[in-house]
């Protein structure tokens, strides 16, 4: 342990120094690097895979274009531990450096440590302060492995700690085991910079050391207590409680800007709007990547998805959310999601729809969008716009109804594709076929929406189909007091007892108050309010601990979708299992079950 300490100052250091490369020097791209040192082979680092993953994830967190786009590559150089940001895009990493942080063969303190240096250098990227570079001034210093140092930008560099940190906890890696303790991770980091002193550096660009680790420290503090209210954020947004998610994902982008909080924010808008529509309205047709709370909602049968009124609360929530989808698109031109949803927007918006035809046609364009599974469901959505434009009076219905067919021909289809065709069908007055197309949904009733389940239900009059319901939820919660006051003395105590451990300080948000509570296994309560509103489970009980396990006891999910984390399958209205590599590794439960 003593022998990582020595050597992961040097790692620090360099990390946060900022040699700059020299006008005219040939080391300002990573070929320059890897020609001099060559590229590491997978075989010769066991753990380049993993870093790998770690790049990927960081940069998905990130959503920034530069990020994305953005390549790793570590060279084969196993002394003096360096990373660097490049302006080809670039970001190196020595192999040294990679095994400093896996010394200890702790991977989940490896895993920390990486996301925060890489995420320190993708946020350079990012930003695109790449006035910081640390190169090499000619080939003899280069074959020597030695940096030349020269002046830097402090504030930059302060930023680039804090984003980096935020990017990494976002991503769901241990960052607070790199925060306090006698092993400190930033402590004895900054205690090695110009030869571990606690005064200026006299060459006026960096701050004192104390003073730089107690801001540092400080903005940690504030990013580890912003993290578990923005995964609520993600869980309120995911059972319907768009209002308070609202106010979660807006205090939280008051601090970090990531694409993934952007995009959030606007689904939520886009929800929030079509609660202030008619049902009949809001539900009329299904967006693919929507998810649906139980609305309780009846079918009517308008001929046109415009035909009705757009109330002006609606128009409101749906102008933010199309902005708000809009920066996350700017910031992420590959995101697939918020393509969709803009598309949902647009749909909505009186006089917008060339705009959902071409936000469909960029999310033809992206990676996934090409994948012919999501191909198919691009071209659904687009058929559905096209029906519904009546800017010329054409008649688009014969091609839009054979392209439906053709792609309903499968068994595979998806399910939202059905229920379009269906409700077109219906549209047309062509009732016998349609109703072809809801058998088929009734026979996978179990996997909709419980909102589509009840248009299923009404469109063949099956009354008592609903019964099928699944099986009760897991019982969790048998001593939470879900729904309950915190401020009642035997919550109190109860809080106090279990609950307390690590607990965060109340956030006053605009007309909301919300706090989180943890226990010494990792799971947590959110109160809002002063009442207990969401539990999120981390210590897994051993019986629910594999996605199999829980299809095998409660059935197969009614909606499952990427997260940021992994993969959320919900089992009905009132609880969720994040799974990874068909792993649970959380449940959300937002009401009390049944029976145990």
């Amino acid at each position: 342990m003593a022998i990582f300490k020595i050597v992961s100052f040097c790692l620090v250091a360099i990390v946060l120094m900022h040699p700059s490369i020299g006008l005219g020097s040939e080391c300002a791209t990573s070929k320059c690097y890897i020609d001099a040192y060559k590229s590491v082979d997978r075989s010769e680092l066991p753990v380049l895979d993993r870093v790998n993953d770690i790049y990927k994830k960081l940069c998905r967190t990130i959503g920034s274009q530069q990020a994305n786009r953005s390549k790793l590559q570590v060279i084969d150089s196993d002394g003096y531990p360096w990373a660097v940001a490049l302006s080809d895009n670039s970001v190196v990493i020595t192999k040294g450096a990679i095994e400093l942080m896996y010394r200890e063969n702790d991977l989940e303190l490896g895993d920390a440590r990486a996301a925060f240096v890489l995420g320190h250098e993708l946020s350079h990227l990012g930003t695109e302060d790449l006035f910081h570079h640390r190169a090499f001034i000619n080939s003899q210093t280069l074959s020597q492995g030695k940096p030349t140092l020269q002046q830097t930008h402090p504030e930059e560099e302060l930023r680039a700690d804090l984003r980096g940190y935020t990017f990494a906890t976002v991503a769901g890696y241990r960052t607070d085991r790199l925060v306090g303790g006698e092993d400190d991770f930033f402590r004895h980091w900054l205690a090695q910079i110009h030869n571990a002193d606690n005064t200026d550096t006299n060459d006026g660009t960096h701050p004192a050391n104390e003073t730089r680790r107690r801001y540092l420290q400080e903005g940690f503090k504030n990013i580890l207590q912003d993290v578990p209210y923005y995964r609520y954020a993600v869980a309120l947004a995911h059972f319907g409680h768009y209002k308070d998610a609202q106010s979660l994902f807006e205090d939280y982008l008051n601090r970090v800007e990531t694409m993934e909080a952007y995009s959030n924010l606007g689904y939520v808008h886009l929800q929030l709007a079509r609660e202030k529509m008619p049902v009949q309205l809001a539900y009329k047709f299904w967006i693919p990547t929507l998810l649906e709370p139980n609305s309780g909602l009846k079918i009517t049968r308008e001929r046109s998805l415009f035909e009705q009124q757009l109330p002006q609360q609606a128009m409101i929530h749906l102008e933010k959310a199309e902005q708000r989808l809009k920066h996350a698109i700017n910031m992420d031109d590959q995101q697939l999601t918020s393509y969709i949803n803009l598309a949902a927007v647009y749909l909505y918006m009186p006089g917008k729809m060339h705009r959902a035809y071409a936000a469909i046609e960029d999310a033809r364009q992206t990676s996934l969008g090409k994948n012919p599974a999501v191909a198919g469901q691009l071209e659904s959505i687009y058929q559905l716009i096209r029906v519904n434009d009546d800017l010329d009076n054409a008649d688009r219905w014969p091609k839009a109804r054979d392209i439906m067919a053709e792609l309903s021909r499968k068994q595979s289809v998806p399910d939202n594709l059905l229920f379009n065709f269906a409700r077109m069908l219906d549209n047309r007055g062509r009732d016998d076929t349609a109703t072809q197309y809801w058998q088929r949904l009734y026979r996978r009733l179990d996997s909709l929406p419980q909102a589509y389940q009840a248009q299923v239900c009404f469109r063949l009059r099956k009354n008592s189909c609903l019964e099928k319901s699944q099986k009760d939820s897991p019982w969790l919660t048998s001593e939470i007091p879900l729904g309950k006051d915190i401020r009642y003395p035997e919550v109190q105590s109860y809080l106090k007892k279990k609950w307390n451990s690590g607990s965060l300080p109340a956030k006053t948000l605009v007309g909301l108050q919300a706090q989180v509570f943890f226990n010494e296994q990792g799971d947590s309560l959110l109160a809002l309010d002063n009442h207990i509103e969401m539990m999120i489970v981390r210590n897994m009980p051993p019986k629910y601990s594999s996605l199999a396990s829980l299809q095998k006891e409660f059935g197969i999910p009614q909606v499952s979708l990427p997260v940021p984390g992994g993969q959320l399958h919900s089992f009905n209205s009132g609880w969720s299992a994040l799974v990874q590599n068909e792993k649970v590794v959380e449940i959300w439960v937002a009401e009390l079950s049944h029976s145990p």
